[in-house]
C-alpha cells in the first residue's frame, strides 16, 4: 500500500503512540458477527484524529477456514449513527439481521485469500460450523487523496 498509494501509508498514532497491526481474529464453533459498522469516529469520538477520518476499510487475510459457515457478509449501504444505534442489540455488538433484509454479497473466504472491504458498511459473518475460522486482521483509514492511509488493529 505505501508504493501504491500516492502519500504512501504509515501505522496510526494515537496521542503519539503507534497502534498495533495485524490482530488475529478466531471465530469457534457456533460463533458469529451480526451485522455492523467498524468506525473509529464512532469508537473515538473524543480523539481528535478520528473526527476528520473520511472512510474505513478492513483487511483481513484468512489463515484457517471453518468446514461451514464463516461467510463475509456485506451490505452497501452505512446507517447514520442515530439509527445505527437504535437498531443495536441491546447489550451486544451489531444489529437483528432480519431487519437488513438480504446481503448484497456474501464472499466464502478461502486459506490464503486477501478480502478488503469498507467496514464502515453494514457486515457480518455467518455461524461457524466444525473447525475455527482464523484471520490477521487490521482497519485501513482514509482521511483523503493526499493523505498517506493509516493502518491499526
Amino acid at each position: 500500500m505505501d508504493e501504491l498509494w500516492p502519500a504512501g501509508s504509515v501505522t496510526l498514532k494515537i496521542d503519539g503512540r503507534t497502534c498495533f497491526v495485524g490482530l488475529t481474529r478466531i471465530f469457534e464453533n457456533g460463533s458469529f458477527a451480526r451485522p455492523h459498522q467498524d468506525s473509529l469516529r464512532r469508537d473515538g469520538p473524543d480523539l481528535i484524529i478520528a473526527r476528520s477520518i473520511k472512510d474505513q476499510l478492513a483487511a483481513n487475510i484468512y489463515l484457517d477456514k471453518a468446514d461451514a459457515g464463516g461467510v463475509l457478509q456485506l451490505w452497501s449501504r452505512r446507517l447514520p449513527d442515530d439509527e445505527y444505534e437504535a437498531m443495536k442489540q441491546a447489550g451486544g455488538h451489531g444489529i437483528d439481521p432480519e431487519s437488513l433484509g438480504a446481503p448484497d454479497a456474501q464472499i466464502a473466504p478461502e486459506v490464503g485469500d486477501l478480502i478488503l472491504f469498507r467496514s464502515s458498511h453494514l457486515h457480518a459473518v455467518s455461524k461457524i460450523e466444525g473447525r475455527p475460522r482464523v484471520a490477521a486482521s487490521a482497519f485501513i483509514g482514509y482521511w483523503g487523496a493526499q493523505e498517506p492511509l493509516r493502518f491499526w488493529s
